[in-house]
């Protein structure tokens, strides 16, 4: 907003000059490559000095760091030493730079930095990783690797780590076991930290990075499993969920773990803050239904729920119970997965939560060998979930039970996918879905 009126007023030059535009902006400048800002460079030299550019999102679709070494170019700062960390060799802004823009990848690896002034003295700090390939996560830990007793350096720039004020790291699918441990000890001293986000390839990776964060009952913790866990790295990571007060979301594959590893595991799941959970291929026993149940309706802020078992994992109806019985409050779940499990005769106690997710909007009941008492309580709550989109009841053998679903999509005004594939209907089944279908709902698709 500052600058669009700046735009409109002559000269430039003079406003520049008298600081007027930084009186505006609190000294702080957002995005913008300087050479977009300046009239010319010599009136940031001479009139202000104390300002702060922040490159942390990409402006106009322009790469954050490609801005950052624009604007360090047109402030001629290309030449001011910088230290990864404190006992880091001292480097050039120009060198790391150009390593970094020198590594070609497709995933848009870049990282978020402030360029800052303050009463004459120049400082660079580098706010945020987001790093997806290991020739970009090696230019960080090479320039952090050579060990020196720190040397005075010009009066252009302290020797200050440019970590010093470091928030927020994303690591994805980085697959060396030394660089995970080289960037873990390289921001082990950031007392700022507070956002992990973490898609890696084995939980040994996850678990070595987690081991060496400085402060982790003050970060926000994310996790998404990409690769599958072993009951080693459940059991391990156990350990480490305790340590953060905020996780936000977890998505752990487990297809490989016992089921006393799952058990650990889900015991240390114990967050309220929980906006996404998922759990893929999990035996749940009796205790880890328990303890799930007991923290579940506990997530004010759980939005996405899935819950994926094994290969003839079962829950018998105590153990439903446990685990979906206990809600006495509305969530804002919009999305709920529970597939793979054989609860036949068993799924009213899911049913009856329903009344506490009155924003779902994504209902997948897959493969739960459901039988046509749970098909008729699902029926019976279609009005507690007004604007569910999606309803997917794939690999039921529901039969020709599956006619009595179309009468009461009417409750389901928003319904555009009805998935009922595997339902072992026959075709004169499908087809009188499909025709009901297209009267009650025309902008539903029915698939089978």
């Amino acid at each position: 907003m500052v600058l669009n009126c700046f735009q409109e007023v002559s000269p430039e030059t003079e406003l520049w000059s008298n600081e007027h535009w930084f009186d505006c902006t609190g000294g702080i400048v957002l995005d913008r490559p300087l050479s977009e800002l300046l009239p010319k460079v010599d009136v940031l030299h001479e009139g202000a000095h104390c300002w702060t550019f922040v490159f942390e999102r990409a402006y106009r679709g322009q790469n954050l760091v490609v801005s950052l070494n624009e604007s360090v170019k047109t402030l001629d700062f290309l030449h001011i030493p910088l230290r990864i960390t404190e006992s880091s060799r001292e480097l050039k802004l120009e060198v790391f730079l150009a390593n970094f823009l020198n590594v070609t990848c497709k995933f848009g690896c870049t990282f978020t930095s402030i360029l800052c002034c303050r009463d004459g003295r120049i400082q660079f700090y580098i706010t945020g990783l987001d790093l997806r390939c290991c020739d970009h996560a090696r230019v960080f830990t090479e320039a952090a690797a050579t060990i020196c007793v720190v040397s005075p350096s010009a009066d252009l720039c302290s020797n200050q780590s440019c970590l010093k004020l470091f928030a927020s790291v994303l690591l994805y699918d980085i697959m060396d076991s030394d660089l995970i441990e080289n960037l873990g000890g390289m921001i082990k001293d950031c007392k700022h930290l507070k956002e992990i986000c973490l898609s890696l390839v084995s939980s040994d990776y996850v678990c070595d990075f987690l081991e060496q964060i400085p402060n982790p009952e003050r970060c926000d913790l994310m996790i998404d499993g990409t690769y599958i866990f072993t009951s080693a790295g459940a059991v391990k990571l156990a350990v480490f969920l305790p340590m953060f007060n905020n996780i936000t979301r977890l998505i752990l594959r487990l297809t490989e773990c016992s089921a006393e590893a799952v058990t650990t595991l889900v015991l240390s799941i114990t967050h309220k803050t929980l906006e996404e959970l998922v759990l893929t291929g999990i035996s749940l026993t009796p205790a880890a239904a328990a303890a799930l149940g007991r923290v579940l309706p506990e997530m004010l802020s759980l939005e996405e729920l899935e819950l994926l078992g094994s290969h003839e994992s079962i829950l018998k109806a105590d153990e439903m119970m446990a685990l979906f019985g206990g809600f006495n409050q509305t969530l804002p779940l919009t999305y709920l997965m529970v597939s793979s499990f054989r609860v036949r005769g068993s799924l009213g106690p899911l049913i009856k939560s329903f009344c506490f997710f009155p924003n779902l909007q994504c209902l997948s009941l897959e493969n739960l060998d459901v039988n046509e008492r749970d098909l008729c309580g699902l029926l019976e709550s279609f009005t507690f979930i007004p604007d569910l989109g999606r309803l997917n009841l794939t690999g039921n053998p529901l039969g020709h039970a599956v006619t009595s679903i179309v009468p009461r999509i009417t409750s389901l005004p928003r319904l555009g996918v009805l998935n009922l594939t595997g339902t072992e209907c026959s075709e004169e089944d499908k087809g009188y879905v499909r025709e009901v279908a297209k009267q009650v709902l025309p902008r539903c698709n029915v698939w089978f």
